[in-house]
């Protein structure tokens, strides 16, 4: 078991493990008690229930099931009762509009396809956007005026074309913070909606 600002956080051979990308985006996300949150890939649950302490509701979906298994085993752990945890591909089975929509994207560029489901937590198809890019486009149905889009992206995944896709389509886009690693960067990238109704 491991224990993360008083989570307690089991772990399991099917589900990506939190690392530094995981942490750069704990250290650096929060959320308000009036604020609906949606994790897309949720992994082990951590930044789900972490932000479950602050925020209202924390939605938080995976597409691998035992991902899904595991963030409920670990919301019963920790008492968390105010998360709801279900399977999804992306936005497939998401409903509604969130305050918070958080990503750490699957951004490692891959030359080929790996067959096994925990790799969906870091394939990043021939280029590493292979899944950014589509969560981006679905993310900005399902964010709130004045929402935002937290995501975690990568100097290997061409991170830059997150920030235009951000700009190009009404959101102030900004690195929170970066993270040199030896063979990368790691950028906490957000996409803060602008309402032109204010």
């Amino acid at each position: 078991m491991f224990e993360y600002k008083g989570l307690k956080i089991r772990f399991c051979k099917d589900v990506y493990e939190p690392d530094d990308d995981t942490f750069l985006l704990l250290e650096n996300i929060s959320a308000k008690k009036t604020d609906t949150v949606l994790e897309i890939g949720i992994g082990t649950g951590i930044v789900s229930l972490f932000l479950a302490k602050m925020a209202g509701t924390v939605t938080g979906v995976d597409i691998n099931p035992a991902a899904v298994r595991l963030t409920c085993k670990n919301a019963k752990l920790n008492n968390i009762t105010n998360v709801k945890i279900f399977e999804s591909n992306l936005f497939e089975k998401i409903r509604g509009v969130f305050d918070i929509i958080v990503f750490n994207l699957p951004y490692v560029p891959t030359e080929e396809t790996i067959d096994e489901t925990i790799a969906l937590a870091w394939d990043g198809g021939e280029n590493g956007r292979k899944v950014t890019d589509r969560f981006l486009k679905q993310a900005i149905a399902h964010i709130k005026n004045n929402g935002r889009i937290v995501v975690v992206d990568s100097s290997l995944s061409k991170h830059k074309n997150t920030i235009d896709f951000f700009e190009k389509n009404g959101f102030r886009a900004k690195i929170i913070v970066e993270k040199k690693l030896f063979f990368e960067t790691l950028f906490v990238i957000e996409g803060k909606h602008i309402n032109r109704d204010n």
